[in-house]
């Protein structure tokens, strides 16, 4: 099962995702991030209950960056486990994240 819940408050969002990240699951988790990024001061992803991230979610958090460095925001990836953290460190991603 899949599953991202949104919490807003204010000017921050945070997506809680349930599930793993892989190329099935890929495009609902985008249609989460994709055009709720404008006019937010600060993005948290909360991994607590993400096992398993594929390329195709890694495009997306990037992308996700990308996005909230371009109107000077904050993104902050929250309670992922060590082998996403690994994922990101493996794919240079950890020097652009802020991973809580």
């Amino acid at each position: 099962m899949f599953l991202i819940k949104e919490q807003k408050e204010g000017n921050t969002l945070t997506l809680t995702v349930e599930g793993d990240i892989t190329s099935k699951t890929a495009d609902e988790f985008n249609r989460s991030v994709e055009g709720r990024l404008k006019g937010l001061d600060k993005l948290i992803l909360d991994f607590a209950g993400v096992g398993y991230l594929t390329s195709a979610g890694l495009r997306i958090v990037l992308y996700a960056q990308q996005e909230m460095e371009d109107q000077d925001a904050v993104m902050i990836i929250r309670n992922a486990n060590d082998d996403i953290i690994e994922v990101f460190e493996m794919t240079g991603f950890s020097d652009v994240l802020t991973i809580e």
